[in-house]
């Protein structure tokens, strides 16, 4: 593409000429592109914007001056063109501010036109610039119309166009990571609040009765202090106590001893005993045969051993809350984890209503073991596997 110089036009030789005399302000406003020649009856320099009132029009969107011309900057686009279009014809258009009389200045006639191509669904913009040339540009302030800067829209575009990102496309961006970042942070703190974990070691100071208002799956240590509410015959401060549960909670204190209670906000069921030194001792002591008092103490110190044992991996191997029991036999129920009993009958419970905690262990071999605290504070377990159930049994 090539084109002559710009040609000044008389109505904008006069323009400037008012523009150094009154000491004005310009504001260059538009480029208007003609697809014909200039008309048979006129000159260059004696067109008017009437001779471009069908043209195709942008806006100007940057203006430039030194000692000797200015120039005035645009950029084309094929929007809306319903056909190729030659630009033949570059006019550059001006009024004084705070005038609406607007003034064709220059005329730049094509000796190899661009073409403005028919818009078929794929933007296209170029930058048009005219050089107009003017001796006494130093004197007079040229502008452009505050809304049509090339740093705001047809910069945005071009770079959306060229594959660049924005400040505001970045910050966006950043804005949405973090977003997006902050819910999976919650998402695994909400995890972590349904599984099992150490939280520190119990002191004298603290009460077991407010723990179940701020812990619901958390292990603690006993290191030589008993803490308040604590079992009245708890001698020997050294283990861990367990917590298990939220709306009713099932607590486990194991030391040399294994105690456990359930309870609430709003009640607390005492705390019963399931094996102590002194409970083995009564034991020999009353019943005389020994084989009987073997058998007897066995079974009773492998129930509290085997509970420890239980409770030990529900506390090591994070055992997770799962919501209400999923199924009306609850000897089907496979996953293990810790779960809630919220007042329903069951198939394979012959009592009623079961309300309290259910517990269930990954034995190993596909077996199962199952515990029931209920809210009567009673213990009930039974051991499951492919073949069917043992059935509940009391412990206490």
């Amino acid at each position: 593409m090539k084109y002559n110089g710009a040609v000044v036009t008389s109505n904008g030789s006069s323009f400037l000429s008012g523009l150094v005399a009154n000491k004005k302000t310009a504001v260059l406003d538009k480029i208007i592109i003609l697809n014909t020649d200039v008309p048979s009856n006129k000159t260059i320099d004696s067109m008017t914007a009437q001779d471009f009132s069908n043209g195709m029009s942008f806006d100007v969107n940057n203006v430039s001056q030194n000692d000797n011309s200015f120039t005035a900057t645009s950029v084309v686009s094929n929007t809306g063109n319903a056909t190729n279009y030659p630009a033949m014809l570059v006019g550059l258009f001006g009024y004084y501010d705070g005038s609406s009389e607007r003034t064709l200045l220059s005329v730049s006639k094509a000796v190899d036109p661009f073409v403005i191509e028919k818009d078929t669904g794929t933007p296209v913009k170029l930058s048009v610039s005219i050089t107009v040339g003017f001796s006494s540009s130093p004197q007079v302030n040229l502008t452009v119309k505050d809304d049509v800067y090339l740093a705001k829209k047809d910069i945005d575009g071009a770079m959306v166009n060229l594959g660049f990102a924005k400040k505001t496309d970045l910050t966006n961006l950043s804005t949405n990571l973090t977003n997006t970042f902050n819910k999976k942070i919650d998402d695994i703190n909400n995890d972590i609040s349904k599984t099992m974990r150490y939280v520190g070691v119990l002191k004298s100071t603290d009460d077991l009765n407010q723990l179940i208002s701020t812990d619901y799956y958390s292990i603690y240590e006993l290191a030589g202090q008993i803490p308040k509410n604590a079992p009245m015959n708890l001698k020997n401060p050294y283990g861990i106590v367990l917590l298990i549960g939220n709306l009713q909670q099932t607590q486990y204190i194991i030391t040399d001893s294994v105690y456990f209670r359930t309870a609430t906000n709003t009640w607390k069921n005492d705390w019963k005993t399931l094996a102590t030194t002194d409970a083995i001792d009564q034991i020999n002591e009353t019943i005389t045969n020994l084989g009987q008092a073997i058998s007897d103490t066995n079974t009773v110190a492998a129930k509290a051993n085997g509970l420890a044992s239980q409770a030990q991996a529900t506390a090591y191997q994070g055992l997770r809350f799962m919501g209400d029991v999923p199924s009306d036999f609850l000897y089907t129920v496979k996953t293990p984890g810790l779960y809630n009993l919220a007042g329903k009958n069951y198939k394979d419970w012959a009592n009623n209503k079961l309300y309290g905690n259910f517990i269930v262990i990954d034995a190993g071999g596909d077996v199962t073991q199952q515990f029931i605290y209920d809210n009567h504070n009673n213990c009930w377990v039974q051991t499951c596997n492919s073949w069917g159930n043992s059935g509940f049994k009391s412990i206490y």
